[in-house]
């Protein structure tokens, strides 16, 4: 498994980052969570052909998060000449949303007729499907968004991808982390606390004593300030110009839009340790 940033930004662009977007490419598929608007541009900074991608996975039906679904499939018909089926996967909503975001952006483009197959699967919390070579398990967590809000848990090449989405915190980020070869958890900001988000260094917060691998955050942080962390000792992975080492390969930084804020935990150890100290584990 191959895990690249491609957009770490939050919605309005903090520090020149696209909007959330990851690449993973496993030997099944190649697959995004989460495209938020600005995504079709990252992947034409990034130089990733967009018909390489079988399936979208989403959390939650925010603007930074599934706004580039239009672009995609426009950028399918007429640019990128698309032929593959395209498959993309959601909360209970995600059709109708997106269908209202391409009438609006696009009016007529949700009815014409396509070269290739565009399947919604909307799935619910709580069970674990497989689609398209890829487990998957979605949890409920919480932010308000108009449906609901997911975080997701990934299977595949015998690892384990584990992703909180945008949400403040909640008991179920315990089954979503527990175990996990790598973990990636929003953090809208350093110090200040935003309801519906995670708080980076919140004394009390789980994951407050950690350490991140590198310095990565999807969201921000809003409030940074130039500010380094070394991964000198981490077990689970090694910091330096290709990145971050770890049981889930994370491609260089250059091609990572400069990730900044998004807590990756790399290794099961640190995972298990905050598991046992929220009382997950014996």
């Amino acid at each position: 498994m191959r895990l690249r940033f491609l957009g770490s930004g939050d919605a309005f662009g903090s520090g020149g980052r696209f909007n959330a977007c990851f690449l993973v490419e496993t030997t099944a598929s190649t697959f995004l969570v989460e495209c938020g608007a600005s995504s079709m541009i990252a992947m034409r900074r990034f130089h990733v052909d967009p018909n390489r991608i079988g399936t979208v996975f989403v959390s939650h039906l925010h603007g930074d998060h599934f706004g580039g679904l239009p672009f995609m499939i426009l950028d399918g018909q007429f640019y990128s000449r698309r032929t593959a089926p395209l498959t993309l996967v959601g909360p209970p909503g995600l059709g109708e949303r997106l269908t209202q975001a391409m009438e609006v952006l696009f009016p007529g483009s949700s009815k014409v007729e396509r070269k290739f197959v565009t399947e919604i699967r909307e799935i619910p919390p709580d069970q674990t499907v497989t689609i398209n070579g890829v487990t998957v398990t979605p949890y409920t967590v919480q932010h308000l968004c108009g449906a609901p809000p997911f975080a997701y848990r990934f299977a595949c090449d015998d690892k384990v991808l584990a992703y909180t989405g945008d949400t403040e915190w909640t008991e179920s980020l315990l089954a979503v982390g527990r175990g996990a070869d790598l973990l990636i958890a929003e953090a809208l900001f350093y110090e200040r606390k935003v309801k519906y988000h995670l708080l980076r260094d919140a004394q009390g917060e789980p994951g407050s004593d950690r350490r991140p691998a590198r310095d990565p955050d999807p969201h921000g942080p809003r409030d940074a300030r130039p500010r380094r962390r070394r991964a000198g000792g981490d077990r689970g992975g090694r910091q330096g110009r290709r990145g971050l080492m770890a049981p889930i390969r994370l491609a260089s930084t250059n091609a990572c839009d400069r990730v900044l804020g998004w807590a990756v935990y790399c290794d099961q150890p640190r995972i298990a340790e905050l598991l046992r100290q929220r009382g997950a584990l014996e």
